[in-house]
């Protein structure tokens, strides 16, 4: 408690500004302004009717559909509070964060279990941060090029890949990319989607 307060100190009279109660640091208080101000765009939960699209038969094998049903309320406002407190641990098993200056921690065990996720399988943040990943299997199926580097612009997507990358960002890896550029994570997630290869769904939440 002692040490917080000396941080909290330190940090008004650095900034002159007045920590809002709900935030630790003064640092998350003005990330939590920046969130408001960029529009970070929150997940949206698919229309149940929307399944019945061929496409949406692919998600099947990912484990990942059980979250495109969830139509769970929730405050917006905390919503970005969680995320702006966010931390994770060195060994990326645990997620701790604050709301209303309340500790909140979500273990990686946790995440499987409550959202049903598989544990098993290909950890694709690990694969795209690899420099030498020969990106030509997956551009195949994404863009029907044998390129073997990433291309990051949606429009050389194919329908089908465009359309599970909209899923995939809109839904559970909210705010991955644009409408105009698509990231290496995202890009590969939706290879192994439409190529039916199994991931660890629960390490990609994380």
């Amino acid at each position: 408690m002692a040490g917080g307060k000396r941080v909290r100190q330190a940090s008004e009279s650095s900034s002159g500004a007045t920590l809002d109660p709900r935030f630790i640091e003064v640092e998350d208080q003005a990330a939590y302004r920046r969130y408001k101000e960029c529009g970070i765009t929150l997940s949206r939960i698919i229309n149940p009717t929307h399944l019945s699209y061929p496409i949406m038969d692919l998600f099947a094998h990912t484990s990942l559909c059980f979250i495109l049903t969830l139509a769970v309320p929730f405050s917006s406002e905390l919503h970005l509070e969680f995320y702006v407190n966010l931390r994770i641990n060195s060994t990326f098993t645990a997620l701790t964060s604050y709301v209303n200056r309340r500790p909140v921690e979500i273990t990686y065990q946790d995440c499987a279990e409550l959202l049903q996720l598989s544990t098993i399988g290909d950890k694709l943040h690990i694969i795209v941060l690899d420099p030498d990943f020969d990106w030509s299997t997956a551009n195949h199926f994404l863009c029907q090029t044998n390129t073997p580097f990433h291309v990051g612009e949606t429009s050389s997507l194919v329908k089908d890949a465009r359309i599970i990358q909209h899923v995939l960002r809109t839904s559970i890896i909210p705010k991955a990319g644009d409408r105009i550029h698509i990231t290496p994570l995202l890009s590969l997630t939706t290879f192994f989607i439409m190529a039916q290869r199994e991931f660890n769904a629960t390490d990609l939440i994380f």
